[in-house]
């Protein structure tokens, strides 16, 4: 279990060096899409049986949360799907990014973190009532902690604008 969560991590903490080795230049779109495919695959890969062994369900328990668990993960799945066109998005037209294009996309990732936060929400009370407040908190804690991972290789292979924000400064 160890191991996957080292894999996990050191995949988070590569894809970071890999963007800082090539400075804040613009990341390769084939190489993004292939790194963001490379970590969800992984991620789903590994997701399941992190969860299986930090739970520690019976089953009586465990026969009430899979099912609530593959709905969950379909609906992150597309969730993220939406992530990853804005992200794309972004990487596509960071050399060339507006003013109005900026604020687009950030109201676009302010709308996707809502709809992230309503899917916990709603599946935290699904969780609840099958099964138990505290099973669906140690679950949402897990899955928090997988998240700050893929959150994390996420930003690190998206640019910054502080490196635009230099020309803004002289207008």
């Amino acid at each position: 279990m160890r191991s996957r969560l080292r894999f996990l991590f050191v995949l988070g903490v590569l894809l970071a060096s890999a963007l800082m080795a090539s400075g804040q230049s613009q990341v390769q779109q084939d190489d993004f899409d292939k790194y963001v495919e490379i970590m969800r695959a992984d991620l789903r890969a590994d997701k399941v049986g992190i969860v299986t062994e930090l739970m520690k369900l019976k089953a009586p328990e465990a026969d009430k949360f899979w099912p609530i668990y593959r709905k969950y993960d379909a609906e992150v799945a597309m969730l993220n799907d939406e992530r990853f066109k804005i992200v794309k998005e972004y990487n596509e037209n960071f050399a060339s990014l507006t003013d109005d294009q900026a604020k687009v996309l950030v109201e676009k990732m302010f709308a996707w973190e809502k709809h992230r936060t309503e899917l916990r929400k709603k599946y935290f009370g699904e969780f609840t009532k099958a099964t138990s407040p505290l099973t669906a908190a140690k679950f949402f804690q897990i899955e928090h902690r997988l998240n700050l991972l893929v959150d994390l290789a996420v930003a690190a292979e998206v640019p910054g604008l502080f490196v635009k924000s230099s020309e803004h400064a002289h207008q």
